[in-house]
C-alpha cells in the first residue's frame, strides 16, 4: 500500500470514529423529556397581585396579555368583578401616566 493510501485510509477512519462519536454523543437517551407542570392559582389574586405592583410602580409590561384570559377565569365566578376588572384594566394599559391612581382605584374596588 503506498504512503497516500495509507493516508487516505487514515483520513477516512479517523472521520469515520469521528462521525460515530459525535452520533453517540447526540443521542437523546440522556437528555430529560419536557414536562408540563399544572398548577391552580387565583386568577382575583394574580389581578390583585399585578395591581399592588402597578402601585409600587413597577411599569405594565407583557402581563398584559394574560388580562383577558384572568377576566375570563374571574367571569367564571363574578360576573360583576370581571367587568370591573376588565374596564379596570384597559384603563390602566390605555393611560400609563396614570397607573397608579387606576391600579389603587381598582383595586380598592375589588
Amino acid at each position: 500500500m503506498s504512503t497516500t493510501c495509507k493516508s487516505l485510509a487514515g483520513i477516512c477512519l479517523a472521520a469515520g470514529l469521528l462521525t460515530a462519536l459525535m452520533q453517540a454523543g447526540c443521542s437523546r437517551s440522556g437528555v430529560p423529556q419536557p414536562r408540563v407542570i399544572e398548577y391552580d392559582y387565583d386568577a382575583l389574586q394574580l389581578v390583585r397581585t399585578y395591581l399592588e405592583g402597578y402601585i409600587d410602580g413597577v411599569p405594565v409590561g407583557s402581563e398584559v396579555e394574560l388580562f383577558p384570559k384572568l377576566v375570563d377565569e374571574i367571569r367564571n365566578t363574578d360576573a360583576d368583578k370581571a367587568a370591573a376588572v376588565e374596564s379596570g384594566l384597559a384603563d390602566i394599559v390605555k393611560s400609563p401616566a396614570s397607573t397608579r391612581a387606576r391600579a389603587k382605584k381598582l383595586l380598592d374596588a375589588l
